[in-house]
């Protein structure tokens, strides 16, 4: 029997992309609710490569 959708992704790290400004109360809710990472737009192109990348590397050496 497969598992729930939530027990399907729960090892997804989630990145957040936001546009709603600098707010220190979002981004901490954000982190609490577990997201790997918070961006505000306007986001250089750099910025998610190096957070996916980061996190990829960090998921390869964890499983």
């Amino acid at each position: 029997m497969r598992g729930s959708r939530l027990d399907q992704t729960r090892e997804v790290p989630v990145l957040l992309i936001t546009d709603t400004g600098r707010d220190g109360r979002l981004a901490e809710r954000a982190y609490r609710m577990g997201a790997a990472g918070f961006l505000v737009k306007p986001v250089d192109p750099w910025a998610p490569r190096c957070h996916v990348r980061a996190l990829a590397d960090l998921c390869s050496r964890t499983y």
